[in-house]
């Protein structure tokens, strides 16, 4: 009898109809407020999916709905980064916001790097205009992207962004300069842009779309972050009468990261232990293909940097000084050993990435390129990696010319 029961069950359970959590389309309408946004979400699923919400760098307070097939939510994005350029910056009542998506975009489903089709409806009156990672100038955007996609963007909007298209970016200038200044601007990230795809050659793809905002900086000093498909740009001095040594390297640090940083897979839990990679051979990189030189300091140079995080806030620099300093041992390294250079082995390592889902950026990982390619003699690759990672001793070697 409990076998025919269980048989009926099946049968019924079968026939029954399949509730969807996991939504294929998802229409975000977003309406730019006094010093937040109102974000509106309706979707196809069949029952409310899973939501996750941006509120751990944001002030989030969920709002009635009234419908099941819609969530509301008010949410006041906040400053991610302890250093650098605020990835966010709200005056609403001047006209302007920029922010990443982790402060502003809920995502629905559990499937984060499932590519959904996704609708922004921007709500705000005709003087604004609005750019991101996936179109400017368009009040209402229709594309795929994955939740992982959508958290990872920059978003910019405002009443004083000019927009000016490239052939490889659409750049965005928050501000009132000239348009002489704005044309030597562009000019500046053009040239240094079309350097560093020439450097990553077949691994580029051209049908990328890629979103750059310049803005004023907070400071005093230039800096930049890095997101998906896209990059911005806060400048101190919005005037310059010829291109600064600065802002060449930090354009070719910024887009150097697509490749370096976000093309290849890096856990959250190992961001850390290979920021020394990351950041400081992208830097390494910067230097050499927008024409400058890396000036090498002794700051730092006993730090170990498996350890530098217990200290960001002193040791912010530590990967990117320690970095730069393991990447010109590697390259001078590999070119003695198999008359190659550093940049094959990040060439590897990117395609690699893009090939297998499941290689990951980790110590392990860029010893095995390293020792599976022959690139330099494993057991000294290990000890490079040993010293100056983990242990913290001094470089000797480390010299650029």
């Amino acid at each position: 009898m409990s076998r025919i029961f269980y048989i009926v069950l099946i049968f019924l359970s079968a026939c029954a109809p399949q509730f969807n959590s996991e939504p294929s389309e998802i229409h975000y309408k977003i309406t730019p407020q006094a010093n937040g946004f109102l974000v509106e979400i309706t979707h196809d699923a069949s029952v409310a999916p899973t939501m996750t919400s941006p509120a751990y760098y944001s002030t989030f307070s969920l709002q009635s709905s009234g419908n099941d097939h819609t969530v509301r939510y008010f949410i006041k994005p906040a400053r991610r980064q302890a250093h650098g350029p605020s990835d966010t910056q709200i005056d609403l009542s001047e006209g302007f916001f920029k922010t990443s998506g982790y402060g502003l975009i809920a995502c629905l489903g559990r499937k984060w790097d499932e590519a959904k089709s996704v609708r922004i409806t921007w709500q705000a009156p005709k003087p604004w205009r609005f750019a991101n990672s996936f179109s400017a100038g368009a009040t209402q955007q229709s594309f795929k992207a994955s939740c992982y996609q959508l958290q990872n963007a920059l978003y910019a909007g405002g009443t004083n962004l000019r927009f000016y298209e490239t052939p490889l970016a659409t750049v965005a200038i928050s501000n009132n300069a000239s348009e002489k200044v704005n044309k030597k601007l562009i000019a500046t990230v053009k040239k240094n842009m079309v350097k560093v795809k020439d450097f990553w050659g077949e691994l580029d793809d051209a049908k990328e779309y890629y979103f750059v905002l310049i803005h004023p900086a907070n400071g005093n000093e230039h800096g930049g972050t890095a997101q998906f498909q896209s990059f911005q740009l806060a400048l101190a001095d919005f005037t310059p009468s010829d291109a600064s040594k600065e802002l060449d390297h930090l354009i070719a640090h910024e887009y150097f990261h697509q490749w370096n940083g976000i093309k290849i897979n890096v856990p959250v839990s190992t961001q850390h232990e290979v920021r020394w990679f990351v950041e400081g051979f992208t830097d390494y990189f910067a230097f050499s293909i927008s024409g400058h030189t890396a000036n090498f300091s002794n700051r730092f140079e006993n730090v170990s940097l498996k350890n530098y995080v217990s200290d960001m806030k002193t040791h912010f620099d530590v990967p990117y000084i320690q970095g730069r300093k393991i990447a010109a041992d590697m390259d001078k390294a590999i070119q003695n050993y198999s008359s190659r250079k550093l940049e094959h082995l990040m060439r590897h390592i990117v395609r690699r990435s893009q090939a297998d889902p499941l290689f990951y950026l980790t110590q392990a990982s860029i010893l095995g390129v390293i020792c599976e390619g022959n690139y330099m003699n494993c057991d000294q690759a290990h000890q490079l990696i040993e010293n100056h990672v983990n242990l913290g001793h001094p470089f000797v070697t480390a010299s650029r010319d």
